[in-house]
């Protein structure tokens, strides 16, 4: 079990559950010992210890919600699953680390922390009706685009998506969007949902993806 970190969890509804790790700059080698040898191998790989805190913070997380015998493997885009178990999708924020898991629907999932930064990069993800759809010249607003949209981009593979064209969010209540992306030409639709701790923002789909006819 883990002890030492604050654990919350977050029902979206019925199908899919968000779990979140918060930890501080702990001691890395005070939980190596929890790792299968396969993660040790993984975590001995990385430089930076704030890398190897998320990756152990990750693990000890999925062996709380799944058992210590459970199997986090990638695909080749790099998208993370589980050998056995629920569809899950992986994200970090400074001190924070969260899985996501669904037993019936794809799931993209999202930790944003709210920094002003998003403002200089705003041109590469906005899409064009974003731009009257939201308040560009909010930061709220951008931390919540850009987080659903790095949820979306989770869940349509990761290869050869452009954020301005090809991720575009409609609002449909203060922290519900409706998210679109397209994949070879295909537009596809799902509901993203928005949360919000302190700084933090957290953005998740909530149902299936459906195709659409829709053309942004």
């Amino acid at each position: 079990m883990v002890y030492d970190f604050k654990r919350e969890s977050i029902n979206v509804n019925e199908t899919v559950r968000i779990e979140l790790l918060f930890f501080d700059d702990f001691e890395i080698d005070g939980y190596i010992a929890q790792l299968s040898d396969s993660e040790r191998q993984r975590v001995g790989k990385f430089l930076l210890p704030k890398r190897k805190r998320e990756f152990i913070a990750t693990r000890l997380l999925k062996n709380e919600l799944f058992g210590s015998d459970s199997v986090i493997a990638y695909r080749e885009n790099g998208a993370p699953f589980l050998e056995k178990g629920p569809a899950i999708s992986i994200s970090h924020a400074p001190n924070v680390a969260g899985i996501a898991f669904s037993e019936d629907v794809p799931v993209g999932f999202d930790l944003e922390p709210v920094r002003e930064k998003v403002h200089r990069i705003k041109e590469k993800f906005l899409h064009r009706s974003e731009y009257t759809n939201f308040d560009p010249t909010s930061t709220a607003d951008l931390i919540k685009l850009w987080s659903s949209k790095e949820a979306l981009f989770k869940l349509a593979g990761r290869e050869g998506v452009v954020f301005a064209e090809d991720l575009c969010l409609v609002p449909l209540s203060e922290n519900r969007l409706k998210g679109n992306f397209r994949v070879d030409n295909q537009w596809y639709t799902t509901e993203i949902a928005i949360f919000t701790r302190e700084d933090l923002i957290i953005t998740v789909n909530t149902n299936d993806v459906q195709r659409t006819k829709s053309d942004f």
